[in-house]
């Protein structure tokens, strides 16, 4: 049977049935199925005319939930969680999701199946999809994996075009082109590291521009 398949990840089973009753009664006649196995839900929509609306209430019922729940501790987000609410084009290292998020403010660090952060279920899955386009733009340019990475990295955080952002990371000696391929200067937590700083240093040129 054809569909869409979510996957979300609650702090233990009863919540997770918890939720599937939830929204078996707000959804009514939806067709949709769900499979809870330890601390993760999979929901199952079969695919039909109300399937993307379906999908949609399904996703907004989670993150008004989960965004109700929350306090101003670290949030544990399950990463199949992000992934399955996210609309990505192509797949991401989640690692590069945790870089991006630091480099903007919020605090991150993966553990295991969970994304520790300070940010919002909402804001991790919206860098998400930014890191999703900005991969799928770099997919076919001659860089090393980890060279991609950080200027998917780059795009995001500098609000550039993924081309652009790997331009200006050779011209700062951070990417290095040899015999037509780009990679690393120097290895990525030093070259994350020194994109910081551009970060950092653009800030600062918007302040003074603004005084």
């Amino acid at each position: 049977m054809r569909g869409v398949t979510l996957t979300f990840t609650f702090n233990d089973s009863g919540e997770a049935v918890s939720f599937l009753s939830m929204l078996k009664k707000e959804l009514g006649d939806a067709r949709l199925y769900g499979e809870i196995k330890g601390k993760k839900l999979k929901v199952f929509i079969p695919e039909g005319e109300r399937t993307d609306d379906i999908v949609r209430r399904v996703k907004t019922l989670y993150r008004e939930i989960h965004e109700k729940t929350l306090t101003v501790r670290p949030r544990k987000l399950g990463v199949s969680t992000i992934l399955s609410m996210a609309n990505l084009e192509v797949a991401i290292p989640v690692p590069a999701l945790a870089d991006v998020l630091n480099m903007v403010g919020k605090k991150a660090v993966l553990r295991g199946e969970y994304l520790e952060t300070n940010a919002s279920l909402k804001e991790a899955v919206e860098f998400a999809e930014k890191l999703s386009r900005a991969y799928k733009s770099l997919l076919h340019e001659p860089l090393t994996a980890t060279a991609r990475r950080l200027a998917a990295v780059a795009s995001v955080v500098l609000g550039t075009e993924p081309d652009k952002a790997v331009d200006l990371l050779v011209s700062k000696g951070i990417l290095k082109q040899v015999e037509g391929n780009v990679s690393l200067s120097e290895e990525y937590t030093k070259s994350l590291s020194r994109l910081r700083s551009l970060l950092e240093e653009r800030r600062d040129d918007v302040r003074e521009t603004s005084i």
